[in-house]
């Protein structure tokens, strides 16, 4: 059995103890295990028949690795370097442990000339190899899951797995692995730390034990294993890992083609990330530049500038069309992360029974029509930016899947059992007013508070008229040269109609209608009509100024105009404004109106 230590950790007979020993040797609460900074301190608790370490009985110890604790007939071994790690697209779970009793035999340095090692049965190999995996692909599971298939099959191996660096996590681990009925692979860390950290090719047999993790393992057996560094113009990506029962050992030549096909591996793998970096790239906006020069727009480049270089979360609001996935992208282009991707999800724009899948990713077989595994876009914005448009309309029931995974960095896939980990700066945007959400019920208050460290707002156009022409000829001069056309500008009468205009889509709206009037004018100079906007006559510009106005003041102009109708009864004036007496008396002293 296989037990993690927590801050402290119980032994005993005792059903209530974290660890339970059904012994009659066993005290009821036996002894402790209690962490101490970077140790663990194992002592008993007055114990009837003892705790021993080593062979020496103890009332209190300071545990070192390999230290043998017997409590009754149970002998445990203390083993701080073992690590528990599960492929994260496929396969069985990885077990990285202290060194076991391997022979080595032989390894290889990657710089040296292996030629002469090759024959000309081991170059077609290598040829037939190089085919089923040099295509590069942008699905890196189906790429690396069919790599590992074909290695295993020329290398006649019955256990595989490949492990990639982090450079996010800054760590290795096991993407895809082999294994006869899923079962656990055990591997020693210096082979693997050695493999990858010195690019060495290593080749072994000898006893290798299975970890105890299941009642049924395996007992100790001979196998012969080899391992290969991931190269990638001389930089290490990863390694390759194989091994078979002791018949047929792998020998020096083995070890040789399964140095140079590594080199291929590196290379597909190298190409996939790339291309599925491209491709991720193009889906991103290619404007990241907060036009305008309104107080408004200078202060929001101001706060990105300061807030970009941190990885807090950042809730954008703003009405629809104000460009806060802009705002998103401007942050994400000036931070330490622009190398990674940018990726976007619209929490409206998905159904709610598909949400958690699109978010989370799916397991091959979660479900009727999962015939791969499928990433999220959590998944797939490792590194990057995670963006969560209209989040204020993500339904009750997915808010918890999305706070705990805000909270712990880490999710399962749908119909997964393997926890994936990621590192991802979160922002999130809506036009709804989340703070009243929060009020009625609508919106969690712990998620609200987790999403809103910096808020930034995305002030409508209507609000920064002085920006109005800068941005429509900054789309005239897109357009134009998209559509190659010589378009000069606007006329006068054209701009004093843009700039009157309520905008009430914002700049998106204002960007539709230079793109349609670039589309359809063939002058070098665009005219009001040839905006097609909706003529505003003088009356409906006076009405959208005076809705600018204070509330104190429409107030104020309200009550005048109910006073007027009423005759200047206070009480009928009360009724009609939904208002007490005495609260219409202390507005009309506000306001400085008569009271008769």
């Amino acid at each position: 059995m296989r037990f993690e230590l927590g801050e402290k950790t119980t032994l005993g007979r005792a059903p209530e103890c974290e660890i339970e020993l059904p012994d009659n040797e066993v005290s009821r609460n036996h002894a402790e295990i209690v962490k101490n900074r970077f140790s663990f301190i194992l002592r008993d608790l007055g114990s009837k028949n003892g705790t021993f370490v080593n062979g020496q009985k103890t009332d209190e110890h300071i545990l070192l690795r390999n230290d043998e604790v017997r409590i009754g007939a149970s002998l445990m071994i203390y083993d701080p370097d073992f690590d528990f790690q599960n492929a994260r697209f496929s396969g069985s779970p990885v077990f990285v442990s202290a060194p076991h009793d391997e022979t080595i035999e032989f390894k290889l340095d990657s710089r040296r000339d292996t030629a002469a090692l090759i024959d000309d049965e081991t170059i077609a190999l290598v040829r037939q190899l190089s085919e089923l995996i040099a295509p590069p692909s942008n699905d890196l599971p189906v790429l690396l899951s069919s790599m590992l298939y074909s290695l295993s099959r020329i290398f006649h191996a019955e256990r595989a797995f490949i492990m990639l660096w982090d450079p996010i996590l800054k760590e290795l681990q096991p993407v895809v692995s082999l294994s006869p009925m899923e079962k656990h692979i055990s591997v020693s860390r210096k082979v693997v730390n050695d493999t990858f950290f010195e690019k060495t090719a290593f080749l072994f047999s000898g006893e290798v034990e299975g970890y105890p993790y299941e009642e049924d393992a395996p007992p100790a057996s001979y196998r012969s294993s080899m391992s290969a560094p991931l190269l990638c113009k001389d930089e290490t990506i990863g390694i390759i890992y194989l091994d078979k029962p002791g018949g047929g050992h792998y020998d020096l030549k083995s070890l040789s083609l399964l140095q140079t096909v590594a080199r291929f591996v590196a290379q597909s793998i190298a190409q996939s990330r790339m291309l599925e970096k491209i491709l991720l790239k193009a889906d991103a906006p290619h404007v990241v530049d907060i036009i305008g020069l309104a107080p408004s727009v200078t202060t929001l480049r101001d706060e990105i500038e300061k807030v970009a270089a941190h990885d807090t979360a950042v809730l954008i609001l703003g009405e629809t069309g104000t460009g806060k996935e802009l705002i998103a992208h401007a942050l994400h282009e000036r931070s330490h992360r622009r190398e990674y991707p940018f990726i976007a999800i619209n929490c409206t724009a998905v159904p709610e029974n598909l949400f958690e899948s699109e978010l989370f990713g799916y397991e091959k077989g979660a479900f009727t029509g999962a015939a791969a595994l499928r990433r999220g876009v959590a998944e797939m914005a490792h590194g990057g930016t995670l963006f969560l448009d209209e989040i204020g309309d993500l339904s009750l029931s997915l808010q918890p899947k999305l706070l705990r995974f805000l909270q712990e960095k880490n999710f399962y896939r749908v119909g997964g059992t393997r926890p994936i980990r990621v590192n991802v700066r979160v922002v999130a945007a809506t036009n709804s007013d989340l703070k009243e959400k929060v009020k009625t019920g609508a919106f969690r208050e712990d998620l609200y508070y987790r999403l809103s460290v910096m808020v930034f707002k995305a002030p409508p156009l209507r609000e920064r008229r002085e920006d109005i022409r800068l941005l429509a000829e900054h789309f005239l001069k897109i357009y134009a040269d998209r559509m190659k056309k010589r378009i000069l500008g606007f006329s006068p009468e054209a701009i004093h109609l843009l700039e009157k205009y309520p905008w009430h889509g914002n700049v998106r709206e204002l960007m539709n209608a230079v793109e349609r009037a670039v589309i359809l004018v063939n002058e070098p100079i665009i005219k009001p009509e040839q905006l097609f906007l909706q003529p505003i006559s003088s009356s409906k510009i006076e009405k959208e100024q005076q809705d600018q106005r204070p509330l104190a003041e429409v107030e104020k102009e309200h009550i005048r105009r109910v006073l007027k109708q009423c005759r200047g009864n206070q009480v009928h004036a009360a009724k009609i404004l939904g208002i007490h007496r005495n609260t219409l008396r202390n507005k009309l002293e506000e306001y400085g109106l008569p009271s008769e």
